[in-house]
Parts: structure tokens; sequence; C-alpha cells
């Protein structure tokens, strides 16, 4: 049998009863060595029904792998442990690729090498996928900082709190939190591999919320570590140029989740005519006019202001008021 690429055949180890599962637990670390002991110990330490529990590494280069590796050395549990390790770093939806073919499971629980999974989130997250037969699970999240003390975060402000409308969700860039995520493969089936830049819950939520099947579990299930993740950042700690390599990173992903979303509206199968489009157009513009603020070229922004006078003075007055709250 022909191996996905991108794995390293001596890098994969089984561990555990081996059976059927339809729910694998998706571990996906790159580069977290400080913090992935306490990922691995949430994720063994899933009550209930056994798992398929799949750790893939994105070929980290601090030691990530060798501390999962120790840190699952003698497991006697009930679930089935899978390691992975790409030979080559992937990118997060280039892994969710590698990680989707190399799992057995139907439905698969996310978690990152940073976040710590409460012991029952997957009993609580299976039930609701039996009861309700959802596409896509979020929950609430307890929220620590970068070494594990109580933080605030703004995350109930995402759409998926207040509406799952696709006409609203097709213009928004803030869903739900992605690290408490689970998703059924027919979300990956149906409509193909995620853009590389796009930020993988702005994809699948809007494809979950236009099949109308998107759950909720208002209860914290995870552990959130605020400023430690890939999309994560302190900003209160940010120095000018992380301030701009991080909004620029934003915007791309906000884009490439725009294009994305174009053309899974096309696979869903809506009229060319249906609003969403226009949705997704003027708000792939909004992003597009922010990304070339972000950047600070005066050409490119004197250009954008000439094309979009209204619109391009918005996005420049909303980049330099975020700026000033942050620097001056």
């Amino acid at each position: 049998m022909r191996r996905p690429h991108g794995l390293i055949q001596r890098d994969e180890v089984e561990i555990g009863v081996a059976h059927p599962n339809r729910f694998t637990f998706l571990l996906l670390t790159y580069n977290q060595v400080r913090t992935v002991r306490e990922a691995v110990a949430g994720a063994l330490g899933q009550m209930g029904e056994p798992l398929e529990i799949l750790i893939s590494d994105d070929c980290s280069s601090d030691g990530t792998f060798a501390a999962i590796q120790s840190a699952v050395a003698g497991y006697r549990g009930p679930h089935r442990v899978v390691l992975n390790r790409n030979e080559r770093n992937l990118g997060l939806n280039g892994h969710i690729h590698v990680a989707h073919e190399i799992s057995s499971g139907d439905l698969i629980i996310v978690a990152a090498g940073d976040d710590i999974s409460l012991p029952h989130r997957s009993t609580r997250i299976r039930a609701l996928f039996e009861k309700r037969s959802p596409l896509l699970v979020h929950s609430a999240a307890k929220v620590i900082g970068p070494d594990g003390e109580p933080a605030v975060d703004d995350y109930r402000k995402a759409t998926f709190f207040q509406t799952t409308e696709p006409k609203v969700v097709a213009g928004s860039t803030a869903l739900y939190l992605g690290a408490t995520g689970a998703w059924h493969k027919d979300l990956y089936r149906k409509y193909g591999r995620v853009e590389p830049d796009a930020f993988e819950d702005l994809v699948f939520g809007f494809r979950a919320a236009l099949e109308g099947r998107v759950g909720f579990i208002d209860e914290p299930l995870i552990a959130y570590r605020l400023g430690a993740g890939l999309t994560s950042v302190d900003r209160a700690t940010m120095d000018r140029e992380t301030y701009r390599r991080f909004w620029i990173r934003q915007y791309k992903a906000h884009l490439a989740a725009f294009h994305q979303r174009r053309a899974d509206a096309q696979t869903f199968g809506l009229d060319p005519r249906d609003p969403i489009f226009g949705v997704i157009d003027d708000a792939a513009l909004g992003a597009g006019l922010s990304l070339i603020c972000a950047r600070g070229r005066p050409m490119e922004i004197l250009k954008a202001g000439l094309m979009h006078p209204k619109l391009a003075f918005r996005a420049f007055r909303r980049e330099r008021r975020r700026y000033r709250k942050l620097f001056q």
C-alpha cells in the first residue's frame, strides 16, 4: 500500500488496542516543545469510549516530536495511538490533508500542541454528533496565558456565537474559536482541500453553515493557550515589525478564505446571482485593501485610493487607528 506523500515510515508508531474507530482525536503539533506534553496528556486522558488518537507533527525543529515519543512511551490505556512525523513542513492545511489521509475516523476532533483538551471533551462532542448529526461542532473554552495563568479573550465576539446564517457568515473573518473545533470528513470529501494560506476554521465553518449543520457546546472543553499558537499572538508584546508581519499574514489568510468560500459556494450549488457571492466579493476587496495598507507601500496605497477611494480610505483609517492604539 502506497504511503501518503510526506510521511516517514520509521517515525510511525501504533500503541494500544487496535479496533475500528469512528472518531479520531487529531493532535497537530509544530515547534511546541514547551507545551506539547500537556497537550498529549490531555489527548491520552480522554474519557469514554476508546478513540483513535493520531498525534501528527509537521517536521518540528525544536524537539517536539521527541517529546511526543517520550510522552506516549509506556502508554497502556484504551485508546489506539498513532504517531506521525512529516518529512518536511507542509503548513497547517497541508498537514490537515495528510492527517485526513492517514486517520481512520470519519469524525475528527482537532487539538493543537499548545492547548489542553479536558478529559470529557471527546464524550461531549461524540454525544452531540450522535444526537444531532452536525458537520461541525465548536465549544466554549477556558482561556489561559502562555504560562498557564488565567487570561481573558474575546472569542465569544465571533459570528457563530450570534448566528450561523450563511449570508452573514460569508463576510466574517471570525466564526468560532478554531482550537475547539471538530468536523465530519464529509466537509472535506465534498468541498476538497483548503487553500494553503487560509485559516481552516474560516473555511470549515462556512462549509458547515452552507449545509445548515453547525453544533455548539456551551461548556469549556479545552484550555486555550492565548498568544502561543500558530495564528495566535500576544499583541501587547508586539514590536512594530512583528505587528506588521502579523497583520499581513492575517489579511492574506482572509483573502485566501474568501477565495475558498467563493469556490465552496459554487460547489454547494448556489445560484450565481445569490447575494452571498456579493458578500464574499465585497469582503475580499476589503481584505485586499487592508493588506495593501498593512504592507505600507506608498505607491500601492495611492493606486488603491484612486481605484476605490472610499473603501481604501476606510481601510487606511482602520489600520492607522489600530496601530496608534498599540504604539502611541
